[in-house]
Order: C-alpha cells, then sequence, then structure tokens
C-alpha cells in the first residue's frame, strides 16, 4: 500500500530534479542505481521486513542454505535478469546484473558489516563441545573468561573468539 504512495508523493521531486541533475555517462546512473538499491534494500532487512518480492526467497534460502542475504537477493534475482536478458536484450541483461551486483554487495555491507571479522561471546554449558568446534573445524582461536552469574551467582565460562567475516553465518548456526 505504501509503495504507489510514495511513488506518488516523490514524482514531483524527481520531476524538478531531473531539470538539474543529469549524467554523461549511462554507468554513472547504473552505479548509483545499484548504491541506492543497495542501501535502502539493506535499511528494510536489517530492520526485519521485506519488499514482499523475490524477498521472500531470499529470506528462505539465506535460512536454510544459510547464505548471506546479499547473496541469496543476487541467486534468486540472477534467474530472473536471465530470462528478462532473451526478451529485452543483452546490453539491459549486463546492466542489471552489474545493479544487481552492487545491490547485494552493499546489502551484505549493511547487514553483518564491513569489518574483516566478527566478535563473539557466547556463554554455553557445553564449552569443551563449542571450543573444540571453534579450534578443529574454524581453525580459530578462543579465549575462556571465568565467568559469574549476576542472578544465581553460578560460575562459568565465556568463550570469546573472532571468526572471518565469510565464516559467519556458519559460524551462528552452528553454535
Amino acid at each position: 500500500i505504501l509503495y504507489p504512495i510514495m511513488v506518488s508523493l516523490t514524482v514531483p521531486i524527481a520531476e524538478y530534479l531531473k531539470n538539474y541533475v543529469t549524467f554523461d555517462s549511462f554507468l554513472v546512473l547504473i552505479l548509483i542505481a545499484g548504491l541506492l538499491s543497495g542501501f535502502a534494500n539493506g535499511i528494510i532487512y536489517k530492520t526485519g521486513f521485506t519488499t514482499g518480492g523475490s524477498d521472500i526467497l531470499m529470506k528462505i534460502i539465506n535460512k536454510y542454505a544459510r547464505i548471506p542475504e546479499g547473496k541469496s537477493v543476487l541467486y534468486t534475482n540472477i534467474v530472473i535478469i536471465l530470462a528478462g536478458g532473451f526478451i529485452f536484450g543483452i546490453n539491459k541483461m549486463i546492466y542489471a546484473i552489474i545493479i544487481l551486483y552492487i545491490s547485494s554487495s552493499l546489502v551484505d555491507r549493511i547487514l553483518i558489516g564491513i569489518s574483516n571479522s566478527k566478535l563473539f561471546f557466547i556463554y554455553t554449558k557445553e564449552t569443551e563441545s563449542v571450543k573444540k568446534f571453534i579450534i578443529e573445524d574454524l581453525k580459530s582461536g578462543v579465549t575462556m573468561l571465568d565467568t559469574k552469574g549476576g542472578f544465581r551467582k553460578e560460575k562459568g565460562f565465556l568463550l570469546m573468539c573472532v571468526v572471518p567475516t565469510p565464516d559467519y553465518y556458519y559460524f551462528k548456526e552452528s553454535v
């Protein structure tokens, strides 16, 4: 419901700006479209919503295949774009793939951050099995911190580890 309303409300702004904002290169427009699309979709997904289109497939692929949201969008939409390439032509298909790649990369950056690694704090009663998984499967280090519960005053351990960003979803789902 909001989409057509917002399009209607923003048409006068677009009409006004088109007289002042012009680009000589079509590739610049593609870059801007990819950046704006990726930023907007990243914000939508980060807040837990979808745009109602292929995002539903993206959520399913993300959940069951443990693939980042941006890459899931890329995989689902690439099929649609390839099919559209036969109808609208190869040039437009290539432009659409470029926009999709930029957009999906930005979605992942917004959702899981731009750093090369993520810091995890894990509190579990299965300390040894989680520690073994981190060391043997992920080939990563782990630090064990002594803890004391604030409510029950029980003693335990907190595992702290740094995981490379590409392993983020695998680690999160495995733990």
